[in-house]
Protein backbone atom coordinates (compact mmCIF):
# COMPACT_ATOMS: atom_id res chain seq x y z
CA UNK A 1 0.00 0.00 0.00
CA UNK A 2 1.42 3.42 -0.91
CA UNK A 3 2.34 5.54 2.16
CA UNK A 4 -0.30 8.14 1.33
CA UNK A 5 -3.04 5.53 1.18
CA UNK A 6 -3.33 5.41 4.96
CA UNK A 7 -4.52 9.05 4.87
CA UNK A 8 -7.68 8.22 2.95
CA UNK A 9 -10.91 7.40 4.76
CA UNK A 10 -12.79 4.48 3.23
CA UNK A 11 -16.31 5.28 2.08
CA UNK A 12 -17.87 2.54 4.19
CA UNK A 13 -16.07 3.90 7.29
CA UNK A 14 -17.34 7.42 6.59
CA UNK A 15 -20.87 6.08 6.16
CA UNK A 16 -20.62 4.15 9.41
CA UNK A 17 -19.37 7.28 11.16
CA UNK A 18 -22.32 9.39 10.06
CA UNK A 19 -24.67 6.55 10.88
CA UNK A 20 -23.15 6.48 14.36
CA UNK A 21 -23.79 10.20 14.81
CA UNK A 22 -27.43 9.56 13.90
CA UNK A 23 -27.62 6.76 16.47
CA UNK A 24 -26.24 9.10 19.11
CA UNK A 25 -28.77 11.78 18.22
CA UNK A 26 -31.58 9.24 18.60
CA UNK A 27 -30.72 8.91 22.31
CA UNK A 28 -29.16 12.37 22.66
CA UNK A 29 -31.42 13.42 25.51
CA UNK A 30 -29.60 10.95 27.75
CA UNK A 31 -26.02 12.11 28.24
CA UNK A 32 -24.81 8.68 29.34
CA UNK A 33 -26.64 6.73 26.63
CA UNK A 34 -25.20 8.59 23.64
CA UNK A 35 -21.67 8.61 25.07
CA UNK A 36 -21.90 4.90 25.77
CA UNK A 37 -23.14 4.12 22.26
CA UNK A 38 -20.40 6.26 20.75
CA UNK A 39 -17.62 4.70 22.83
CA UNK A 40 -18.59 1.12 22.04
CA UNK A 41 -19.07 1.74 18.32
CA UNK A 42 -15.92 3.79 17.72
CA UNK A 43 -13.75 1.17 19.42
CA UNK A 44 -15.01 -1.48 17.02
CA UNK A 45 -14.89 0.79 13.98
CA UNK A 46 -11.23 1.68 14.52
CA UNK A 47 -10.05 -1.70 15.78
CA UNK A 48 -9.03 -0.52 19.26
CA UNK A 49 -8.66 -2.60 22.41
CA UNK A 50 -9.75 0.32 24.61
CA UNK A 51 -11.87 3.39 23.97
CA UNK A 52 -12.93 5.94 26.52
CA UNK A 53 -14.91 9.16 26.39
CA UNK A 54 -14.23 11.55 29.25
CA UNK A 55 -15.69 14.87 30.36
CA UNK A 56 -13.65 17.33 32.42
CA UNK A 57 -14.00 20.79 33.90
CA UNK A 58 -11.21 23.33 33.78
CA UNK A 59 -10.47 24.33 37.36
CA UNK A 60 -7.23 26.24 36.87
CA UNK A 61 -4.48 26.89 34.39
CA UNK A 62 -2.13 24.34 32.81
CA UNK A 63 0.70 25.91 34.80
CA UNK A 64 -0.97 25.11 38.13
CA UNK A 65 0.98 22.48 40.10
CA UNK A 66 -2.31 21.27 41.56
CA UNK A 67 -3.72 20.30 38.15
CA UNK A 68 -6.27 21.97 35.93
CA UNK A 69 -8.68 19.31 34.63
CA UNK A 70 -11.27 17.91 37.00
CA UNK A 71 -12.75 14.56 35.85
CA UNK A 72 -16.55 14.53 35.75
CA UNK A 73 -17.34 11.37 33.80
CA UNK A 74 -15.60 8.55 31.97
CA UNK A 75 -17.18 5.80 29.88
CA UNK A 76 -14.90 3.00 28.72
CA UNK A 77 -15.24 -0.01 26.43
CA UNK A 78 -12.80 -2.90 26.07
CA UNK A 79 -12.15 -5.76 23.70
CA UNK A 80 -11.71 -7.88 26.85
CA UNK A 81 -12.70 -7.10 30.44
CA UNK A 82 -9.76 -8.52 32.39
CA UNK A 83 -7.83 -5.24 32.50
CA UNK A 84 -10.76 -2.93 33.22
CA UNK A 85 -10.35 -2.92 37.06
CA UNK A 86 -6.67 -1.99 36.69
CA UNK A 87 -7.56 0.81 34.29
CA UNK A 88 -10.06 2.31 36.72
CA UNK A 89 -7.63 2.00 39.61
CA UNK A 90 -5.09 4.00 37.59
CA UNK A 91 -7.68 6.54 36.50
CA UNK A 92 -8.84 7.46 40.01
CA UNK A 93 -5.28 7.39 41.37
CA UNK A 94 -3.29 9.32 38.77
CA UNK A 95 -3.79 12.85 37.53
CA UNK A 96 -4.79 13.08 33.88
CA UNK A 97 -2.65 16.14 33.22
CA UNK A 98 0.48 14.15 34.07
CA UNK A 99 0.01 11.85 31.08
CA UNK A 100 2.46 12.42 28.22
CA UNK A 101 -0.17 13.23 25.60
CA UNK A 102 -2.33 15.59 27.70
CA UNK A 103 -0.27 18.55 26.45
CA UNK A 104 -2.65 18.53 23.48
CA UNK A 105 -5.48 19.66 25.75
CA UNK A 106 -3.44 22.65 26.89
CA UNK A 107 -3.09 24.03 23.36
CA UNK A 108 -6.51 22.97 22.06
CA UNK A 109 -8.74 25.94 21.17
CA UNK A 110 -11.59 24.05 19.45
CA UNK A 111 -10.72 20.38 18.98
CA UNK A 112 -7.54 18.49 18.15
CA UNK A 113 -6.74 14.95 17.08
CA UNK A 114 -3.35 13.27 17.02
CA UNK A 115 -1.72 9.90 16.60
CA UNK A 116 0.66 8.87 19.36
CA UNK A 117 3.59 9.26 16.97
CA UNK A 118 2.60 12.91 16.40
CA UNK A 119 3.10 13.62 20.09
CA UNK A 120 5.79 11.21 21.29
CA UNK A 121 8.54 9.50 19.33
CA UNK A 122 8.96 5.73 19.67
CA UNK A 123 12.06 5.91 21.84
CA UNK A 124 10.45 8.25 24.38
CA UNK A 125 7.17 6.33 24.38
CA UNK A 126 8.57 2.84 24.89
CA UNK A 127 10.99 4.06 27.53
CA UNK A 128 8.44 6.11 29.46
CA UNK A 129 7.09 5.34 32.89
CA UNK A 130 3.56 5.65 31.54
CA UNK A 131 4.05 2.92 28.95
CA UNK A 132 6.00 0.56 31.22
CA UNK A 133 3.97 1.01 34.38
CA UNK A 134 0.49 1.57 32.93
CA UNK A 135 0.12 0.40 29.34
CA UNK A 136 2.15 -2.84 29.44
CA UNK A 137 0.31 -4.37 32.44
CA UNK A 138 -2.98 -3.78 30.59
CA UNK A 139 -1.70 -5.15 27.28
CA UNK A 140 -1.96 -1.75 25.54
CA UNK A 141 0.33 0.09 23.15
CA UNK A 142 -0.34 2.58 20.34
CA UNK A 143 -2.97 5.26 20.94
CA UNK A 144 -5.04 7.92 19.22
CA UNK A 145 -5.70 11.03 21.29
CA UNK A 146 -8.31 13.75 20.84
CA UNK A 147 -9.69 16.67 22.84
CA UNK A 148 -12.55 19.11 22.32
CA UNK A 149 -13.14 22.36 24.16
CA UNK A 150 -16.80 22.69 25.01
CA UNK A 151 -18.97 25.52 26.32
CA UNK A 152 -17.82 27.28 29.45
CA UNK A 153 -14.99 25.47 31.18
CA UNK A 154 -15.65 21.99 29.78
CA UNK A 155 -13.16 19.74 28.01
CA UNK A 156 -13.94 16.38 26.43
CA UNK A 157 -11.58 13.62 25.41
CA UNK A 158 -11.98 10.62 23.13
CA UNK A 159 -9.05 8.24 23.56
CA UNK A 160 -8.39 4.95 21.76
CA UNK A 161 -5.61 2.47 22.36
CA UNK A 162 -4.66 -0.71 20.52
CA UNK A 163 -3.39 -3.95 21.99
CA UNK A 164 0.30 -4.78 22.13
CA UNK A 165 1.25 -6.45 18.87
CA UNK A 166 -1.53 -4.79 16.87
CA UNK A 167 -0.69 -2.45 13.97
CA UNK A 168 -0.44 1.24 14.81
CA UNK A 169 -3.37 3.50 14.01
CA UNK A 170 -3.27 4.73 10.41
CA UNK A 171 -3.65 8.42 9.61
CA UNK A 172 -7.13 7.69 8.26
CA UNK A 173 -8.28 6.83 11.80
CA UNK A 174 -7.28 10.30 12.97
CA UNK A 175 -9.19 11.80 10.04
CA UNK A 176 -12.30 9.84 11.00
CA UNK A 177 -12.11 11.05 14.60
CA UNK A 178 -11.59 14.61 13.35
CA UNK A 179 -14.78 14.28 11.30
CA UNK A 180 -16.57 12.82 14.31
CA UNK A 181 -15.72 15.80 16.51
CA UNK A 182 -16.85 18.15 13.77
CA UNK A 183 -20.28 16.51 13.92
CA UNK A 184 -20.53 16.13 17.70
CA UNK A 185 -19.69 19.76 18.33
CA UNK A 186 -22.63 20.89 16.18
CA UNK A 187 -25.16 19.10 18.37
CA UNK A 188 -23.84 19.66 21.90
CA UNK A 189 -25.28 20.47 24.36
CA UNK A 190 -28.80 20.80 22.90
CA UNK A 191 -29.39 17.61 20.88
CA UNK A 192 -26.57 15.74 22.58
CA UNK A 193 -26.99 16.49 26.26
CA UNK A 194 -24.39 16.84 28.99
CA UNK A 195 -23.56 14.05 31.42
CA UNK A 196 -23.06 15.98 34.63
CA UNK A 197 -26.32 14.91 36.27
CA UNK A 198 -25.46 11.21 35.98
CA UNK A 199 -21.70 11.42 36.49
CA UNK A 200 -20.79 9.43 39.58
CA UNK A 201 -17.56 11.41 40.00
CA UNK A 202 -19.66 14.50 40.63
CA UNK A 203 -21.74 12.94 43.42
CA UNK A 204 -21.53 14.25 47.00
CA UNK A 205 -19.58 11.96 49.32
CA UNK A 206 -22.58 10.58 51.23
CA UNK A 207 -24.54 9.94 48.04
CA UNK A 208 -21.50 8.12 46.67
CA UNK A 209 -21.49 5.88 49.74
CA UNK A 210 -25.18 5.11 49.35
CA UNK A 211 -24.68 4.28 45.67
CA UNK A 212 -21.75 1.97 46.41
CA UNK A 213 -23.79 0.08 49.00
CA UNK A 214 -26.73 -0.31 46.63
CA UNK A 215 -24.45 -1.56 43.83
CA UNK A 216 -23.04 -4.13 46.25
CA UNK A 217 -26.54 -5.37 47.06
CA UNK A 218 -27.33 -3.83 50.45
CA UNK A 219 -30.92 -2.81 51.21
CA UNK A 220 -31.80 0.73 52.29
CA UNK A 221 -31.99 -0.40 55.92
CA UNK A 222 -28.65 -2.19 55.75
CA UNK A 223 -27.09 0.81 54.01
CA UNK A 224 -28.36 3.14 56.75
CA UNK A 225 -26.81 0.94 59.45
CA UNK A 226 -23.52 0.57 57.58
CA UNK A 227 -22.89 4.27 56.98
CA UNK A 228 -24.54 5.56 60.16
CA UNK A 229 -27.55 7.51 58.88
CA UNK A 230 -31.32 7.06 59.03
CA UNK A 231 -33.24 4.95 56.54
CA UNK A 232 -35.09 8.12 55.55
CA UNK A 233 -31.78 9.79 54.65
CA UNK A 234 -30.78 6.82 52.49
CA UNK A 235 -34.15 6.88 50.73
CA UNK A 236 -33.76 10.61 50.07
CA UNK A 237 -30.31 10.01 48.53
CA UNK A 238 -31.78 7.23 46.38
CA UNK A 239 -34.55 9.56 45.22
CA UNK A 240 -31.95 12.15 44.19
CA UNK A 241 -29.94 9.47 42.41
CA UNK A 242 -33.06 8.56 40.41
CA UNK A 243 -33.45 12.19 39.40
CA UNK A 244 -29.78 12.60 38.47
CA UNK A 245 -29.63 9.41 36.44
CA UNK A 246 -33.12 9.68 34.91
CA UNK A 247 -34.07 6.26 36.25
CA UNK A 248 -37.23 5.20 38.06
CA UNK A 249 -36.30 2.13 40.09
CA UNK A 250 -33.31 0.45 41.71
CA UNK A 251 -32.84 -2.08 38.94
CA UNK A 252 -32.43 0.71 36.38
CA UNK A 253 -30.24 2.69 38.76
CA UNK A 254 -27.96 -0.29 39.39
CA UNK A 255 -27.76 -1.16 35.69
CA UNK A 256 -26.71 2.37 34.77
CA UNK A 257 -24.06 2.83 37.43
CA UNK A 258 -22.60 -0.67 37.03
CA UNK A 259 -21.77 0.48 33.52
CA UNK A 260 -20.34 3.90 34.33
CA UNK A 261 -18.96 3.30 37.83
CA UNK A 262 -17.26 -0.12 37.84
CA UNK A 263 -14.89 1.00 40.56
CA UNK A 264 -17.86 1.01 42.97
CA UNK A 265 -19.19 -2.45 42.12
CA UNK A 266 -18.64 -5.10 44.82
CA UNK A 267 -16.89 -2.61 47.06
CA UNK A 268 -16.86 -4.02 50.57
CA UNK A 269 -17.66 -1.91 53.61
CA UNK A 270 -13.98 -2.03 54.59
CA UNK A 271 -12.91 -0.84 51.14
CA UNK A 272 -15.55 1.88 50.80
CA UNK A 273 -13.65 4.63 52.69
CA UNK A 274 -10.55 3.98 50.56
CA UNK A 275 -12.51 3.99 47.30
CA UNK A 276 -14.39 7.13 48.29
CA UNK A 277 -11.12 8.83 49.16
CA UNK A 278 -9.55 7.80 45.85
CA UNK A 279 -12.48 9.25 43.91
CA UNK A 280 -12.39 12.40 46.02
CA UNK A 281 -8.68 12.85 45.31
CA UNK A 282 -9.25 12.25 41.60
CA UNK A 283 -12.02 14.81 41.32
CA UNK A 284 -11.39 17.50 43.92
CA UNK A 285 -8.46 19.92 44.24
CA UNK A 286 -5.83 20.07 45.52
CA UNK A 287 -4.49 16.93 43.85
CA UNK A 288 -1.32 15.13 44.92
CA UNK A 289 1.61 15.45 42.56
CA UNK A 290 5.27 14.67 42.43
CA UNK A 291 7.27 17.85 41.72
CA UNK A 292 9.54 17.36 38.74
CA UNK A 293 8.07 13.95 37.93
CA UNK A 294 6.76 13.48 34.39
CA UNK A 295 5.26 10.30 33.01
CA UNK A 296 7.67 10.52 30.07
CA UNK A 297 10.56 10.07 32.49
CA UNK A 298 12.07 6.57 32.70
CA UNK A 299 10.71 4.64 35.69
Amino acid sequence: MPPDAQHFVRLREARRLYSLVGECLAVGGDGVAWRWRLTKAIRRLLGAELAFFADYKRVGSPESPEGWLRPISLLDDWGGVEHRPTFWEHFVRDRHERLPYSRLAEACETFCVALRSDVIDDRSWYGSAHFIEHSVPMGLDDCLISYSRGPGDTVQSLFLQRAIGAPTFPRSSAELVRGLWGELRQFQPVQLSSVEGSAFMDLPKRMLQVLACLLTGYTAKETAELIGVSTHTVQEHVRRLYKRSKTTNRAELAARYRTIAPVLVNTSLEQLPDVSELINKATQPPWPHEPGRRTLDPP
